[in-house]
C-alpha cells in the first residue's frame, strides 16, 4: 500500500463518518419535530373540540346574520340583472342567448341581433348657422365605434351576472340546508 492510497482512504473514511453523523443529526431533529408536532396538534384538536362542545347552540345569532348576508348577496345578484335589463330597454335577458346564437351561426349570416341593442352606424342630425344666419339642417351617417366595445362588455357582464346569480343561489340553498 502506498502513502497516497492511505491518505485517500483516510479522507474517504472521514467524509463518510461526517455524512453519517449529519444524517443521524437530521434524522433525530426531524424525529423531535414530529414529536413536537404530534403534541401540539393533539393539544389544539382537543382544545378545539372542547370549545365546540362547550359553545354548541350559542352561535345562532352569527348563523342568522350569515344567512341574511347570503340572502342579500343573491338579492344583489338578481337586482343587477333586472337593473341592467331595464337600462338596456328590456333587451339584456335575451342579449346573451342571442350573442351565443350569432357566434355559432355561419359566417355568411349578416343578421346580427346584437346590432339591435348596440348599433354600429346611426343617423346624425346637427344644426348649423348658414351664411345668411338661417339654421341649416345637416344629416349624415355616423359611425359609433364605442358600441363595439359596449357590445363585448355587456356580453361579459351577462355571463358574469348569470354566473354570480346561479352560484350565489346554489350556495344559499346549500347553507340553508346545512343550518
Amino acid at each position: 500500500m502506498t502513502k497516497s492510497n492511505t491518505i485517500n482512504t483516510g479522507c474517504l473514511l472521514c467524509i463518510w463518518s461526517g455524512v453519517l453523523f449529519l444524517f443521524d443529526f437530521v434524522n433525530k431533529s426531524f424525529a423531535f419535530q414530529r414529536i413536537l408536532l404530534r403534541v401540539f396538534v393533539t393539544y389544539h384538536i382537543k382544545a378545539s373540540s372542547n370549545y365546540v362542545t362547550r359553545t354548541m347552540k350559542q352561535h345562532s345569532r352569527y348563523a342568522i346574520s350569515f344567512l341574511f348576508v347570503e340572502i342579500f348577496g343573491v338579492f344583489i345578484a338578481i337586482l343587477n340583472l333586472f337593473l341592467t335589463n331595464a337600462f338596456l330597454g328590456g333587451e339584456f335577458f335575451s342579449f346573451g342567448p342571442a350573442a351565443v346564437k350569432y357566434i355559432q351561426s355561419p359566417a355568411y349570416d349578416f343578421n346580427n341581433p346584437l346590432n339591435e341593442v348596440f348599433p354600429k352606424v346611426g343617423k346624425c342630425t346637427w344644426y348649423k348657422y348658414g351664411p345668411t344666419g338661417t339654421i341649416q339642417v345637416h344629416d349624415a351617417m355616423c359611425v359609433l365605434p364605442l358600441n363595439i366595445v359596449n357590445e363585448k362588455t355587456y356580453i361579459c357582464l351577462w355571463v358574469v351576472y348569470i354566473t354570480t346569480a346561479v352560484v350565489t343561489s346554489i350556495i344559499l340553498i346549500y347553507h340553508t340546508i346545512i343550518l
